[in-house]
């Protein structure tokens, strides 16, 4: 397995090893057993009674009792002393709207505290009472309102000092945050591959929508948690930061969907999407201006999920029944586990009211994710595959196999571009070059030879301008560059090219020799030339440097007559 692989693996669970141990560290001595001196949190389950004419009944917690609808239950505790002082009792008594007195005086009541919850949402939370000064003879009263079925389910009463209470709080929402944990790896997995495909110019905005459904999911779930609600004093704000988290969630989704290949056709996941946007402004409108509470039209969103999972399933079935796509089949599954928990959820959530519902959504979205990038990741690397052997096909296709410098197609490629503005050029330099007595060398020593020379004057004209700008070899012995906006004169550039012939004829028996024409693309009036004017000065040149090349051989041979 490669190295980089076994980091990337090695670094998530990293991350879960810290956070379990933190969980255990903050967890140390909470345990929950029956009273005594040493734990430091007691179940304060015995010594409960309620008086019902004139005769006391014994209970112990948990419990359920049926009491008339809207008449007041009074649960008595004469347990707690003075040695008690400033301990904390914690319990779940939201949903009766609990009260609690000590010796006839309010020492605690739950409100709504400008946020309307219902009976679910109300369940989870976590109600702390400080006990004040205690005596002997003091009496502990929860006085628990009898909602409209008549039933009370009465949870346990937990008592500690006010930080073992803290950590036994934060150990009941360690599930839900160990789960955040796990979506904010992912999303930090999904992030950095859209980020590392951009990098490469491979796009792939798919990854960027599970990142940002994850990052939605993860502030619904921290929102949403009863330790969260605690720790902001039950805050209206973070209650509609969750309900707001919960609405868009789903968007990043559907774009997934829409854009994963085959599914743009589908005009009906435009409206979804505008139809969850919809939904996030008039609930906000009558939140607002008509004051009517968020939880009222919870519902509405709870249609609109159930109703979007329904049309995705339904377009995903009917492509893939089409073309029969392995992606398309994965997405699909990942869509059924969805549609299945989520179903599963809100029958838990209205008909059974059952308090675990979110960890068995939020872990259902764990899954569904997985197997949702299971199935990207697959087809990520399919795609760079079929990319990584297209970009090879092409790098053989302008590459001139002799040399290896980009052939007679690369060249006619670039100017095409230039001249339709794909390169958006001020100026450039084109450069001809010809080999001379590349025949003679063929004739007198062989091909070998001749073709060593070639080798040679390639790589001499890639030394040279290589770092410039473009390098062809666009027939037998002829060579191109093309140098854009530069500002390096033809003298200069000239001299670049003889340092590299001249380097090369030092290590080598057979002597290169190259002629070269220049032309600008902009000519003294700042105009631009046409692509055949261009060449044709180029090429003009060109010869008129090889005619200067036989006159000096002609001069030298002349000059040797002489001696």
């Amino acid at each position: 397995m490669p190295k980089y692989m076994q980091k990337k693996r090695i670094f998530p669970a990293c991350l879960f090893l810290m956070f379990v141990l933190m969980i255990l560290v903050i967890g140390k001595e909470t345990e929950m057993t029956g009273r005594g001196e040493t734990q430091k949190i007691w179940n304060l389950s015995d010594g409960w009674y309620y008086l019902k004419d004139g005769e006391r009944t014994e209970v112990t917690l948990p419990t359920t009792l049926q009491e008339d609808p809207g008449t007041v239950l009074e649960l008595y505790n004469d347990t707690v002393t003075d040695e008690n002082r400033d301990m904390v009792l914690l319990t779940w008594g939201a949903p009766y709207h609990l009260q609690v007195q000590m010796d006839g005086k309010t020492i605690y009541q739950y409100r709504d505290y400008g946020f309307k919850r219902n009976l679910q949402m109300a369940r989870k939370l976590e109600c702390r009472v400080t006990l004040p000064a205690l005596h002997k003879s003091s009496q502990l009263c929860f006085l628990y309102t009898v909602p409209k079925s008549g039933v009370c389910k009465l949870t346990p009463v937990y008592m500690g000092t006010s930080e073992a209470i803290f950590r036994f709080q934060i150990m009941n929402a360690a599930p839900v945050f160990v789960i955040v944990l796990g979506m904010l790896v992912l999303g930090i997995f999904a992030i950095g591959i859209y980020a590392y495909l951009r990098a490469r110019k491979m796009t792939e905005r798919r990854f960027a929508s599970v990142g940002l459904f994850l990052l939605l999911c993860g502030i619904w779930c921290v929102t949403d948690s009863s330790l969260m609600q605690y720790l902001s004093h039950y805050s209206p704000a973070i209650n509609e930061i969750s309900f707001y988290a919960f609405m868009l969630m789903s968007v990043p989704v559907i774009r997934f969907v829409r854009e994963t290949e085959g599914m743009q056709k589908y005009k009906s996941i435009s409206v979804l999407i505008a139809l969850f946007y919809l939904n996030v402004i008039l609930q906000s409108i009558c939140t607002y201006w008509f004051h009517i509470q968020l939880i009222h039209m919870l519902m509405i969103t709870h249609l609109l999920l159930v109703g979007g999972c329904i049309l995705l399933s339904v377009l995903l079935y009917r492509e893939y029944k089409a073309v029969k796509n392995r992606q398309i089949y994965s997405i699909l599954m990942a869509f059924g586990i969805l549609a299945f928990v989520g179903v599963g959820t809100l029958v838990l959530y209205w008909f059974f009211g059952i308090t675990g519902y979110d960890l068995i959504f939020e872990a259902g979205i764990v899954v569904f994710v997985s197997v949702l990038l299971w199935s990207l990741g697959r087809a990520m690397v399919e795609n760079m595959r079929f990319r990584t052997e297209a970009e090879v096909y092409k790098k053989l296709a302008q590459e001139d196999q002799m040399t290896g410098m980009k052939n007679r197609y690369a060249y006619e490629k670039i100017l095409e571009d230039l001249e339709d503005g794909i390169c958006n050029w001020k100026n450039a330099v084109l450069i001809f070059m010809d080999m001379n007595h590349l025949k003679q060398i063929n004739d007198i020593y062989g091909h070998g030879a001749g073709d060593e020379l070639l080798i040679g004057a390639a790589q001499s004209i890639q030394k040279a301008y290589g770092s410039l700008g473009y390098c062809f070899r666009i027939g037998g012995d002829e060579f191109c560059a093309i140098l854009p906006e530069i500002k390096i004169s033809e003298e200069e550039l000239s001299c670049r090219l003889d340092a590299a012939v001249e380097e090369y004829n030092r290590s080598n028996d057979q002597k290169l020799s190259v002629a070269r024409g220049f032309s600008w693309l902009q000519d003294s009036r700042g105009m631009r030339k046409s692509i055949s004017d261009w060449k044709f000065e180029a090429d003009q040149n060109m010869y008129s440097n090889k005619g200067w090349y036989k006159r000096e051989e002609v001069q030298e041979e002349g000059t040797h007559y002489e001696i």
